[in-house]
């Protein structure tokens, strides 16, 4: 998971003989509302690889994992190395959709981008993910700010086997939270200092005769 700026352009879809897009350092905007985009490249996990496996041995995949399979005529039987490698996209793919899926769950709503891989079958599987969410620092209410931070930091690691960029992603969200605490804090503060008290009225007028 990585937090970047919202908006952020997606790596292109891969090619099929270039490298997998890498996840790029994190960064954040500050200011009235902090713009995010949580970030994720997913290592494939056993328990992926045999869902995959049993998903083939009953001729299915994983749902809306790639696109439709190429209609080409006199298509090449693929190498031994070849359907290793479409067999490890899948698992990928499975993994990657499942850790956005409860990023986007903890944050209780939004939609997660992907980033493609081109298989030696022709078709695109999602290596990597992005999920955009923002922190809206409401001027005069902190409490909003706050709570609004904590949501995001507890989504950063919603997902089984968080990343490293998931990890900071929680470490930024919890320092905006930080300082709305800090604002907070001094506005209870003031409310809470004592006030002078009001100067009491002075009558003006001679002495009364003494006897």
């Amino acid at each position: 998971m990585q937090i970047a700026h919202q908006g952020a352009a997606l790596p292109p879809i891969g090619e099929t003989n270039g490298p997998t897009p890498a996840a790029r350092p994190a960064t954040v905007v500050d200011g009235r509302a902090d713009g995010l985009a949580i970030r994720d490249r997913v290592e494939i996990s056993g328990e992926a690889r045999q869902v995959v496996a049993a998903e083939r041995g009953q001729g299915g995949r994983p749902e809306d994992s790639t696109s439709e399979e190429p209609k080409t005529p006199g298509s090449k039987e693929l190498t031994a190395d070849e359907k290793r490698e479409v067999e490890q996209l899948k698992a990928r793919d499975l993994e990657v959709r499942a850790h956005e899926q409860a990023h986007t769950a903890a944050l209780g709503g939004g939609s997660a981008r992907f980033g493609y891989e081109v298989g030696p079958d022709g078709n695109r599987y999602a290596v990597e993910g992005e999920v955009p969410v923002s922190i809206k620092s409401t001027p005069g209410n902190p409490e909003q700010t706050i709570a609004e931070a904590q949501k995001v930091a507890r989504a950063a690691t919603a997902p089984a086997q968080p990343s490293g960029a998931d990890f900071s992603a929680r470490a930024r969200a919890l320092e905006v939270e930080r300082r709305a605490r800090d604002e907070l804090q001094q506005e209870q503060a003031e409310e809470s200092r004592p006030q002078d008290d009001p100067e009491q009225p002075v009558a003006l007028g001679a002495e009364p005769p003494k006897l």
